[in-house]
C-alpha cells in the first residue's frame, strides 16, 4: 500500500518502492513458471532416455514401426468396433 506522504521525493521514492515490489512479484511468478516447464521438459527427457535404453522396449518400438511399414496393422472406424472385436463390454 502507498503510504500518503506529501513530501515530494518521498512520495517518488515510496512509489518507486512499491512499483519495484510488484515488479520483483511478477518476475518470481515468471521465473516461478519458467522454473515449472524446465522441470517438465526435464522429467520428459528423463522419460525418453529410460526408453531408450531398454532394449525389449526398442525393439518392440522397431516391431511396431516395421508393422506399420509393412501393413500389418488394421484401421478401426472407432473405438466401439475394437472393443466389440476384442470382445471388450463397450
Amino acid at each position: 500500500m502507498v503510504s500518503n506522504i506529501e513530501i515530494g521525493s518521498i512520495k517518488i521514492r515510496v512509489l518507486s518502492i512499491y512499483v519495484r515490489s510488484i515488479r520483483r512479484g511478477l518476475m518470481a511468478s515468471r521465473l516461478e513458471e519458467r522454473f515449472q516447464k524446465l522441470e517438465k521438459r526435464i522429467e520428459d527427457l528423463e522419460e525418453t532416455v529410460e526408453i531408450l535404453g531398454d532394449p525389449e522396449t526398442m525393439r518392440d518400438i522397431r516391431e511396431a514401426l516395421d508393422d506399420i511399414k509393412t501393413g500389418r496393422v488394421k484401421v478401426y472406424e472407432d473405438i466401439h468396433t475394437y472393443k466389440a472385436e476384442l470382445g471388450s463390454p463397450s
